[in-house]
């Protein structure tokens, strides 16, 4: 149980919940249980806070995926997957290495735009939820 209480204060709350939302939006799913796990008990987070954060976020992942996708394409001016899902079924019979190559490239091509946003993100959510738990601590205390 003393999991739970580990990394409470407003400054650990707020970057617990600063990388979940940011680890939680990376356009590569399946992997943010694992990264969020890895920075909590690197970083000695409340690890229950950053999963749920984490958890919560991810239809927002799911959301952002191809916003991310398309936008790493054009900014890499990349030529864009005009690929239809039965295109797609047919390639992975034909050539699955080639296609996983293939899609693989375009996700990196959004994890890139991932990687410019989520200091951006991670400093705004940091600091709006530190000021707003420092401002909750002064509440309970004047109460």
């Amino acid at each position: 149980m003393t999991y739970l209480k580990e990394g409470v204060s407003p400054k650990k709350l707020s970057v617990c919940i600063a990388f979940g939302v940011v680890l939680g939006i990376i356009p590569f799913v399946g992997v943010t249980t694992l990264l969020c796990a890895a920075v909590a008990f690197s970083l000695r987070l409340n690890i229950g806070v950053i999963q749920v954060v984490n958890y919560a976020v991810y239809p927002l992942q799911i959301l952002l995926f191809i916003p991310f996708i398309k936008t790493g394409i054009y900014i890499c001016d990349s030529d864009p997957l005009l690929y239809s899902s039965e295109d797609i079924l047919g390639m992975v019979k034909e050539n699955a290495f080639e296609v996983i190559i293939n899609l693989g490239y375009t996700n990196v091509l959004g994890v890139v735009v991932w990687l410019v946003l989520a200091p951006i993100l991670f400093a705004v959510i940091y600091y709006l939820t530190y000021y707003m738990f420092l401002k909750y601590n002064q509440f309970l205390l004047n109460k």
